[in-house]
């Protein structure tokens, strides 16, 4: 359940600017060309920071701020376009930066996970990830895994295009309520540079 008008102007109360250590970009124009049809077991379910577990779209941003002490969301967007979102900073045993991202779908709880290797210096807009909460992984995949070991973890991609891998989902789920449907879409978008994994995009929302 997605968390309500309290929580949500919690948020923006502690939501910072734009500037603030932003997402990645991904070439999510791939999407449209995947020929491949959605796998219906292939989809980012859960991430993991260190030995806790937390489930997409179930998680609420606010809840993670607090459980690690981040003091500075990030807000871009309005309606639509509007994207939160908590940046950190992981040091070893390889430097990469964290995105945990909850969109207008999202309704306040994550439903977006990226990782990029890089050797950032952390700041108050993307402060250094506790190392007890690390490593990070979504599906059991995480930074500078090999393409074997994430082929063994996720299986074949639906498509490859200029080092990224790209695995897409769609499926119809019942909700409570036996007279409606849903239908959960996600994808996880991965590049590989020099045969590692250097960065990782997770999306997975419901709509009706």
């Amino acid at each position: 359940m997605k968390f309500g008008v309290l929580a949500i102007g919690i948020l923006a109360v502690l939501a910072g600017s734009v500037g603030a250590a932003t997402p990645p970009d991904v070439p999510y124009g791939y999407l449209e060309e995947v020929k491949a049809p959605p796998r219906a077991k292939v989809a980012p379910s859960v991430f993991r920071l260190g030995a806790l577990t937390y489930r997409f779209e179930q998680t609420p941003l606010i809840d993670l701020a607090k459980a690690t002490g981040h003091k500075r969301i990030g807000h871009k967007g309005d309606a639509s376009e509007a994207l939160d979102w908590l940046c950190f900073t992981i040091k070893a045993p390889q430097p990469y930066r964290l995105w945990l991202s909850s969109s207008e779908m999202g309704g306040g709880t994550v439903d977006g996970v990226d990782m990029r290797a890089e050797a950032a210096t952390a700041t108050e807009d993307c402060p250094i990830l506790a190392a007890r909460l690390t490593p990070v992984s979504v599906d059991g995949v995480r930074i500078g895994m090999t393409q074997a070991e994430v082929r063994k973890a996720l299986g074949a991609p639906s498509d490859q295009r200029d080092g990224w891998w790209i695995y897409t989902y769609e499926k119809n789920v019942r909700p409570s309520d036996p007279g409606y449907f849903f239908t959960a879409y996600g994808h996880m978008m991965l590049h590989f540079e020099d045969g590692r994994l250097t960065q990782i995009s997770a999306v997975r929302v419901t709509s009706n």
